[in-house]
């Protein structure tokens, strides 16, 4: 009787009267449910796939996509490239971009799927992570804009690297660093100024100091016999008759006391100051020459 024949078996198709067993396994790229009649009956949809002998469509899996139909395989379900996400199963096409401040490699499965590490940023839909450019540093996770996000290496610091995430580096001694250094020998420290290390900017050599070469970490103490009376002085000065100058002299050196007097530049002690001759006076400090003959009597 009609009533007893059995529907053709899920998996098989039965496209001729009068069978006892079903014959035909279903072709790869279609499915076939119970009671299915043609071999091309039902294709398999886009976003999922059929092997042989289907009984119904498989979805191509979350993090995945089938943009055709009739595929026959998981291997014809694309992975989802770096930059998008496919959030669910069965998707024909990407599901979207990967959000700002967060990166997304091949199989992402959400737009957040990494936050995007601190030394780098990751803009809307870029394929990889970019790291913050030399001279710059970033110490948070989420940065996705260079200008804002890639924060200026602070000055005193050298950013050598690239992805920096926290400024380590000191600007070497003899050089000066600005803001956004990231070739600690950019900026050499010239004559007469001193450039410590950890320099935000060179240092003028103070009054009875000097600096007569480049690159220096500190400024030489002006020597006995000469004066240093300005900033940022590179040469010395001599220091003046009736005067002696020991070491760090700055505007004016010492008198040589009453009673003496100093002929010649360049004293450096007292004890270089001549005594009055015999017969003759020094009636004040700093002479450079006796004030005269002493009177008779």
């Amino acid at each position: 009787k009609p009533e007893e024949c059995i529907p053709c078996e899920p998996g098989y198709y039965c496209n001729e009267t009068g069978l006892a067993k079903p014959l035909y396994e279903c072709e790869a790229g279609y499915y076939c449910p119970a009671g299915t009649q043609l071999s091309t009956a039902n294709s398999c949809p886009p976003g999922s796939y059929c092997p042989p002998k289907s009984s119904n469509f498989t979805y191509c899996e979350a993090g995945t996509y089938g943009p055709n139909a009739y595929a026959k395989s998981e291997a014809e379900c694309v992975i989802c490239p770096a930059g998008s996400y496919c959030a669910v199963k069965g998707l024909e096409d990407v599901s979207g971009e990967c959000d700002n401040g967060y990166h997304c490699p091949q199989k992402s499965t959400s737009e957040h799927q990494e936050e995007c590490p601190m030394g780098y940023i990751c803009s809307r839909g870029q394929a990889t992570k970019t790291a913050c450019p030399r001279g710059t540093y970033r110490n948070e996770t989420k940065g996705y804009n260079q200008q804002q996000h890639c924060y200026s290496c602070p000055a005193g610091y050298v950013c050598p690297n690239l992805a920096t995430v926290v400024p380590t580096v000191l600007c070497p001694a003899g050089f000066y660093c600005i803001s956004g250094t990231f070739d600690g020998q950019d900026s050499p420290c010239t004559k007469g100024y001193k450039c410590p290390e950890q320099s935000k900017n060179k240092v003028p050599c103070d009054p009875g100091t000097y600096q007569d070469e480049d690159q220096q970490s500190d400024c030489k103490p002006c020597p006995a016999g000469r004066r240093c009376p300005d900033t940022r002085m590179y040469t010395t000065k001599s220091c003046l008759k009736g005067q002696f100058c020991p070491p760090k002299t700055q505007s004016a050196g010492t008198p040589c006391p009453m009673g003496s007097f100093g002929p010649t530049t360049n004293l450096t002690q007292v004890s270089d100051c001549t005594p009055c001759s015999p017969g003759m006076y020094c009636s004040a400090e700093g002479l450079s020459k006796v004030s005269g003959k002493c009177s008779s009597g």
